[in-house]
């Protein structure tokens, strides 16, 4: 028997703005969702996010999975900005980090952050289930999901790109 072809690379965003300026938090509206920048100052998170997408340029990319997480899909949208025809990007609420130290989960990004978020995407999550008070309290969530994503999708090129 054959196995169906993946390849998967897991992606992490770049470094956040908080890490660089701890007055940051003193004017965010949302102290728990970080961007990779701010109006005029380009980060080293920009620039990480840049050169994983030089890395990645010669990859034929078929999915791409990302965490609602503003530096998330900063990450991700930085990422493709060389790409010839970039993959849509599905954002996907059970692939991100623990919510224990978050105000509440993050939205959903829509197409006026990225033109390349598909809106029609259903993620296995609408809403996300409540998880125990520490870093471990996602793990049930996060395997369901990538369960479901390999099920949905046996076969290609997936980048998963978490929060």
């Amino acid at each position: 028997m054959r196995l169906p072809n993946r390849t998967i690379w897991l992606v992490r965003h770049g470094q956040r703005i908080d890490n660089i300026d701890d007055r940051w938090k003193e004017t965010a509206l949302r102290w728990d969702d970080p961007p990779l920048r701010l109006k005029n100052y380009i980060s080293r998170g920009y620039h990480q996010a840049r050169e994983v997408g030089i890395r990645l340029s010669s990859e034929h990319i078929n999915y791409v999975f990302c965490s609602p997480f503003t530096r998330c899909v900063e990450t991700v949208s930085i990422l493709f900005s060389q790409y010839p025809s970039p993959p849509p990007i599905y954002i996907e609420p059970g692939i991100g980090e623990s919510l224990n130290a978050c105000m509440s989960p993050p939205g959903r990004p829509t197409m006026k952050i990225n033109p390349l978020v598909d809106e029609n995407y259903e993620p296995v999550y609408t809403e996300l289930p409540p998880e125990d008070d520490n870093d471990t309290g996602c793990s049930s969530r996060v395997a369901i999901t990538l369960q479901a994503i390999f099920t949905r999708y046996p076969t290609g090129i997936v980048i998963l790109l978490d929060g």
